[in-house]
C-alpha cells in the first residue's frame, strides 16, 4: 500500500487529442471565463457606486458652503447697513436735546416760521432729503 500511495497515480480517463475534443475544451474555457468578466464587472459597478457616494456627498457640501457664503456678505452689509441707520438716529437724538437744534429743523422740514417771516428754498438744496437749506427773512 505504501507503494501505490506514492506513485503517481495516472488519470482513469484520457483525453482524445483531436480537433473534436480540443474544440470542446476551448468552449468550456469560454463559458468559464464569462462568469468571472460579470463578477468583475459587479464589482467595478459596486466600486463605482461606493466611490461616488461621498463624492456626491462633497459637492452637496461644497454647495452649502457656497450659500452659507452669500449669505454671510449679505448679513455683513445689511449689518453695516444697520449700524449706519443706528448710529444716524443716535445722532439725531443728541440733536434733539438742543433746542436751537430743534428749532431749525422743525423750519427747514415743516416750513415752520415765526410770525412776519418769509421763507425761501434754495435752488441748490431742492432734491435733497434731511439737509435743506431755507432762508428767513425778517418781516416788515
Amino acid at each position: 500500500m505504501d507503494q501505490e500511495t506514492t506513485e503517481v497515480q495516472k488519470p482513469r480517463v484520457m483525453r482524445l487529442n483531436n480537433d473534436y475534443t480540443n474544440s470542446q475544451l476551448k468552449d468550456q474555457a469560454a463559458s468559464v471565463a464569462t462568469p468571472k468578466r460579470r463578477y468583475l464587472g459587479l464589482i467595478l459597478v459596486t466600486v463605482v457606486v461606493v466611490l461616488t457616494l461621498p463624492a456626491y456627498g462633497l459637492i452637496s457640501s461644497f454647495h452649502s458652503l457656497k450659500e452659507a457664503q452669500v449669505t454671510n456678505t449679505k448679513t455683513v452689509q445689511q449689518s453695516s447697513q444697520v449700524q449706519y441707520q443706528a448710529s444716524s438716529e443716535a445722532q439725531m437724538v443728541k440733536n434733539m436735546q438742543n433746542s436751537y437744534y430743534i428749532q431749525k429743523y422743525a423750519r427747514s422740514e415743516f416750513h415752520y416760521a415765526l410770525p412776519g417771516e418769509k421763507i425761501f428754498t434754495v435752488p441748490s438744496s431742492v432734491g435733497k432729503d434731511s439737509d435743506a437749506a431755507t432762508v428767513v427773512a425778517g418781516g416788515d
